[in-house]
């Protein structure tokens, strides 16, 4: 009986152990509800990767900066920002390209200060997105790694970005400072 009982703990840990392994990182492998709110067009189906090969990537950064307008609810954001680093994986420098649009965005002094948070939270959340699928395609081969490379902002910390939205006013961004946290603590 104590044989057993030390058996299905082992397992029940090995489960827990096994789960987390598969998971996979954060910021790219968990979808945000967007519920009527508009975001990039996927496929709801089964997994993380819902990009449709029929996206125009040629239109990525403009229907991001379209999409993210300040009033879009946060969760929504997150998702958009989700599908558009997937997306940017398909071609070598896109990702590079949306994080310098953003960044330039969030660099607007004449906008308003909600306006600013909510593209500072986006700069900063697609900065540390970028990051995280970085990490999850370490096993590509690197020139299929370099579409993911942000060369334009190495040194920009994306989580010190949404805490600055935070400052301004942004509010329902506490749940992406934790997602980012948990991101940077599996990173180690």
């Amino acid at each position: 009986m104590p044989y057993i009982r030390a058996f299905l703990t082992m397992l029940f840990l090995a489960g827990i152990v096994s789960a987390r392994a598969l998971a996979g990182p954060p910021l790219i492998c968990f979808a945000h509800p967007t519920g009527s709110a508009a975001s990039l067009s996927w496929s709801e189906g089964i997994g993380w990767n819902g990009a449709l090969p029929s996206y125009d990537l040629s239109s990525l950064v403009s229907d991001s900066l379209r999409l993210l307008k300040p009033e879009v609810p946060v969760e929504t954001r997150m998702e958009t920002i989700r599908r558009a680093v997937i997306y940017a994986a398909r071609r070598d420098g896109l990702a590079d390209t949306l994080v310098r649009s953003l960044l330039a965005r969030s660099d607007d002094r004449s906008a308003s200060a909600a306006s600013r948070a909510a593209a500072l939270f986006d700069a900063g959340y697609t900065i540390e997105t970028v990051r995280d699928a970085v990490h999850m395609y370490a096993v590509m081969r690197a020139t299929d790694r370099d579409a993911w490379m942000i060369r334009s902002a190495p040194g920009v910390d994306g989580l010190a970005l949404i805490r600055q939205a935070m400052q301004l006013g942004g509010t329902g961004m506490d749940d992406a400072v934790a997602i980012v946290q948990r991101a940077r603590a599996e990173e180690r």
